[in-house]
């Protein structure tokens, strides 16, 4: 390679000496961190030197980070990458290497004191082997505590959050000791609670903690259970820390030996902050990162409600940072701490963060075992491209963007970025809600070809204001993912693809969906909530869904054509309300008589209605506002309920096709065989003779769905989560 006086060299001290390296570094000065070369750079820029890009190429290693890198306006056209071939790695984990080994009964057991990285840097709640996830102790091991209210028969509001918790059978736990920094997860709807346990009454079996749940817990649908007990440290695998006696104990694998296993704690939250100033007019722009390695990052717990924060800033100063002024709750006295965040974790940081960035990029790398999320895009970013990157084995999501929430602060506003190409799974270890794409307010994004799987909620979520409100989020393309394996039984009211709110010329386009899960309700394909309206949903593939394909909850002009939704458990499309449900927030207008219409689908079912309606008052706002023809009907038991009305779990009233017209409906619809190349093995691709033709639809092109192929940075079977 030849170089300018524009390139840089970063290597480590203690990096291989091979001669292709001392042929870079003859008669060139190499940098021992990518923290020195940059303030190497700023200080030439400072003297005229340096103009345009500068190219950062960072030799292989390990970098331990003691804090985070933090780029500003200042190292703005700069390209920190990988030298090619060569694999770097910027790691915020400590190693824990002074084990101890005796016998916990007839168990081998590891012991560490780990008073150095408590007293340096506080505790930790994750524990690494060998690069893999070791489970924190959990009771039950296995399914859930059963959990309640105090006042079971005082009707309690959604919101009705409490301090206290009763377990339901509290007979079934094990004798434990003590509950100091035990942690009680209560799982209900679409967020998980962690409340730190700061009493228990084995007379009542009330839990009492320092956070209050945002949820009630009433009702016969809340689960969880307890981390972090002494007495629950049984399997291989698992571990416990004793944060008084700051002793960590692990009970080792069979082929795993103490002096040749490496153990890792995550201490450093952050990996990668671009910092710029977009309510000062000041950006980082064209900044990129290629082809590099982050891992290990830990988490903690939010204060204050979990508004958003840098933590890199104390907890006193967490709400009044720059990055809190669209979501800010104001400092008070009275300010409860809660155990949950909101809707999607939206709250949680990403380990590389960007703010104020335009032009940047995040591209070709891997971002394995973290906290929080994996790539955040906050306030005034805009142009910029997360691509190619693999993010994996996350306590949280992977890429989240949102910016200001109304044109008043325009440079807040965050737009026009484009994530795409990226494999995103394993996630949602701490919080199960997070989501593996999130676009909040934003608009004009492209998110396109990226493979999601294995999460706890929901593959992409769209939108952040309920109901017909004004709204910043417009004009996003969802294109061409492949998002499966999404839920594990344990949280609802989740999907494949969620939307939220007024979206005019947002387009879900070409997406392959399958094998959703949900808890108790909604597990669904795609998802339009609250107030969903001016959407357009087509050439998408759901299948195997424990809910339906499709479901609106309430919204208006949604167009859903040339889509296939194939063996949902409670059907193919659902139909909850129509355009008049408000729930407090601005009208929308009167002269709205749509709520969403239907044409050239395919809706293949197993006996299960092509569409339901959850709505008791029946087919009176269907009349106006639903509209559904040149659609082709294949229901493989022969039972052919158009419509079904009632509950989730029972249907009350049902529809057949004669009596279906009669409301106006599918006059030129079929039912018929669509005639797919293999239904058995999901092969969707028509035969020639089949009969969707005939009513206009076009066969779906599934061959680019999903990244191009490339070599994954790390391989998917290494943090499978197996769906129970």
């Amino acid at each position: 390679m030849t170089f300018s006086e524009n390139d840089f060299i970063v290597a480590p001290p203690n990096g291989r000496k091979t001669n292709s390296r001392k042929k870079l570094s003859a008669g060139r000065e190499t940098f021992p961190s990518v923290e020195a070369a940059r303030d190497a750079i700023r200080q030439l820029r400072k003297r005229g030197k340096c103009p345009g890009e500068v190219n950062i190429w960072i030799r292989e290693g390990v970098y331990a980070l003691n804090e985070t890198m933090i780029f500003t306006p200042e190292d703005s056209n700069a390209c920190y990458k990988a030298y090619p071939g060569e694999k770097v790695v910027f790691s915020g984990g400590i190693s824990v290497e002074n084990w101890q080994e005796s016998k916990l009964g007839e168990k081998r057991l590891w012991t560490a004191d780990v008073s150095k990285i408590t007293k340096d840097k506080g505790t930790f709640k994750q524990l690494f082997i060998c690069g893999r996830r070791c489970s924190r102790t959990r009771f039950p091991k296995t399914g859930f505590l059963k959990l309640g209210d105090l006042t079971p028969e005082i009707k309690k509001e959604l919101l009705d959050g409490t301090d206290k918790v009763i377990i339901g059978r509290k007979d079934e736990l094990p004798q434990i000791r003590s509950f100091k920094n035990v942690e009680l997860i209560v799982l209900h709807f679409w967020i998980e609670e962690r409340l730190p346990v700061s009493s228990f009454d084995p007379e009542t079996g009330i839990i009492t903690s320092s956070r209050q749940s945002r949820f009630c817990v009433s009702g016969d649908k809340n689960i969880g259970y307890l981390e972090n007990i002494a007495e629950a440290l049984t399997d291989a695998g698992e571990w416990y820390l004793d944060e008084d006696k700051a002793l960590l104990y692990y009970l080792p694998r069979k082929h795993e030996k103490s002096g040749e296993t490496r153990a890792v704690v995550p201490v450093l939250k952050q990996l990668l902050r671009i910092d710029g100033d977009p309510h000062k007019n000041k950006f980082v722009e064209n900044l990129k990162f290629e082809n590099l390695e982050f891992e290990y990052s830990a988490w903690i717990q939010p204060d204050w409600g979990a508004k958003r924060f840098n933590p890199n800033l104390p907890r006193s100063k967490w709400r009044i940072n720059s990055a809190c002024k669209w979501d800010q709750e104001r400092p008070s006295k009275k300010s409860k701490l809660y155990g949950a965040m909101p809707q999607g974790a939206v709250d949680i940081p990403g380990v590389i963060y960007l703010e104020g960035a335009k032009n940047c990029a995040i591209s070709g790398c891997g971002l394995r075992h973290l906290g929080w999320y994996g790539i955040e895009l906050a306030e005034g970013c805009s142009g910029n491209h997360i691509i190619g990157n693999t993010i994996c084995d996350m306590g949280a999501g992977g890429v989240k963007a949102g910016g200001a929430k109304d044109i008043v602060h325009k440079n807040e506003l965050t737009f026009s970025n484009v994530i795409s190409g990226n494999h995103i799974f394993a996630g949602g270890h701490v919080y199960m809600s997070a989501l593996g794409i999130g676009l909040f307010h934003t608009f004009g994004n492209l998110v396109a070809h990226n493979h999601i799987h294995d999460l706890k909620y929901t593959g992409i979520s769209c939108g952040w204001v309920w109901g017909f409100g004004g709204n910043v989020t417009r004009e996003n393309r969802i294109e061409k993912n492949h998002i499966h394996h999404i839920g594990d039984g344990s949280l609802s009211d989740m999907g494949g693809i969620y939307l939220l709110g007024v979206q005019p010329g947002t387009r879900i386009a070409g997406n392959l969906i399958h094998d959703i899960r949900k808890y108790y309700y909604g597990g669904w394909g795609i998802y339009t909530d609250e107030g969903s309206s001016h959407l357009v949903i087509e050439n998408n593939i759901c299948y195997n869904l424990d809910s339906q394909g499709f479901h609106q909850h309430f919204g208006r002009e949604n167009i859903i054509r040339n889509n296939i939704f194939v063996f949902g458990r409670e059907g193919a499309a659902a139909l909850t309300h129509g355009t008049a449900r408000n729930t407090g927030f601005e009208h929308p207008g009167v002269n709205s008589t749509s709520a969403v219409t239907f044409y050239n689908n395919i809706f293949v079912t197993d006996g299960a209605p092509f569409f339901f309606n959850p709505n008791k008052t029946g087919t009176a706002y269907l009349k106006k506002e639903f509209f559904s023809d040149l659609n082709l009907f294949w229901d493989i038991s022969k039972k052919n309920i158009l419509l079904g009305i009632g509950s989730f779990e029972k249907i009350e009233t049902k529809y057949g096709l004669k009596k279906w017209r009669k409301l106006g409906f599918d006059l030129k619809s079929l039912l018929g065989d669509p005639k797919f190349r293999n239904l058995k093995k999901f092969d969707f691709r028509l035969k020639k003779n089949s009969p969707a033709f005939k009513l206009g639809f076009k066969p779906i092109d599934t061959t680019d769905v999903g990244p191009a192929p490339r070599q994954p940075t790390f391989k998917a079977k290494e943090f499978q989560i197996k769906n129970a």
